[in-house]
């Protein structure tokens, strides 16, 4: 396995091994976005339960408003990544 060697400007005349560039995966993208719709979906549901039993407690509102959130946060990090990973199989 031969790897190209480029001088290190640091350094006087020492070498050092040029990173390669890994190949994305296209399995992984289409499992990112298989995330993304079954979070969206999830948001979905909990939406529709709060709007279905309007007579919820405070504190059964507030726990379906903090998993609506950390779903919301979920699907930010899921879209990043899939932005990302669109970027490196565009170069």
């Amino acid at each position: 396995m031969a790897t190209k060697a480029e001088p290190r400007w640091d350094t006087g005349g020492t070498t050092r091994k040029r990173r390669r560039k890994k190949a994305p995966d296209p399995e992984q993208l289409k499992i990112l976005r298989l995330d993304l719709h079954t979070i969206m979906e999830q948001i979905r549901l909990l939406d529709s339960e709060m709007e279905q039993d309007p007579c919820l407690s405070a504190g059964a509102l507030g726990s379906v408003l903090a998993q609506i959130e950390t779903f919301k946060q979920q699907l930010e990090q899921v879209r990043d990544r899939i932005r990302s990973l669109k970027a490196s199989i565009a170069l």
